[in-house]
């Protein structure tokens, strides 16, 4: 009887090993990520989960205010900035590891509009289209926020529609989307990525601007050094920069370097 008592217990421990098994081993990883990646790194962590069994909570916004978050403390293994210099800033101030470092994507801008047929003469619609707003994210935090500055400088605009109010200084790219979206600004420009839906098509009208009109968006992405399993980050680093992750990054709406 306790023979059988004991033969129970040891089928039961074994039972409960295999079925715990995989979430002892499985790490979760938590991702800061600039808010025009996000829905692609949704993506990408997706399929890397489905391979490996390693879970990630992600948190997005602005560049700058996660970098902000990050230096005062906040509990991430992985930065993925919309540009270098936060980046890079970070592997300055000892925060990240310097071999950790590299580009994952270059972004595409676009000015976009929920209206149909609108945009076919873009630089006449923004020098003398009838509109109330035009929402960019704002530059000191959001490095498409500068590309669109300088596109719009460029383009001889910049001075006029900031005189007359008519530039919305949005959080981040999520919050332009949000207004360009709903109509309450009738153009914004945001990242590609956003507009395109799973098909690839961009409903309602939009123009990417020729690259010559601003900085590449070169976007790059670091290990800090808090983070809780290296091994398993940088394993994940790794897999971003092989051939199934940049296809997921192109099909998305990037450039991959």
């Amino acid at each position: 009887m306790i023979t059988k008592i004991r033969l129970t217990h040891c089928l039961i421990t074994v039972l409960c090993l295999l079925v715990l098994s995989p979430l002892a081993t499985a790490s979760d990883l938590r991702i800061a990520t600039a808010a025009n990646f996000l829905g692609t790194l949704q993506e990408l962590t997706a399929r890397y989960e489905e391979q490996t069994g390693h879970r990630f909570s992600i948190s997005s916004g602005s560049s700058g205010a996660l970098y902000a978050q990050i230096t005062n403390g906040a509990p991430f293994d992985l930065f993925f900035s919309a540009d270098v210099l936060r980046a890079q800033t970070l592997v300055s101030d000892g925060l990240a590891h310097e071999d950790s470092r590299f580009t994952y994507a270059l972004g595409v801008p676009v000015l976009w509009s929920s209206r149909q047929d609108w945009l076919q003469d873009p630089e006449a619609v923004l020098t003398e289209g009838e509109y109330r707003f035009l929402s960019i994210p704002n530059p000191r935090n959001a490095p498409y926020g500068v590309a669109a500055q300088q596109i719009l400088e460029t383009l001889g605009v910049w001075d006029r529609l900031n005189a007359e109010g008519r530039l919305i200084r949005a959080q981040n790219l999520t919050q332009v989307y949000a207004q360009t979206g709903s109509g309450a600004a009738e153009l914004g420009f945001l990242a590609l990525s956003q507009v395109k839906d799973a098909s690839g098509n961009i409903p309602g009208s939009y123009w990417i601007p020729p690259a010559e009109l601003f900085d590449p968006i070169e976007q790059q992405a670091v290990i800090l050094k808090r983070a809780g399993d290296l091994e398993v980050a940088r394993d994940f680093m790794a897999w971003m920069r092989g051939e199934d992750a940049a296809r997921i990054i192109e099909a998305a709406g990037y450039a991959v370097p």
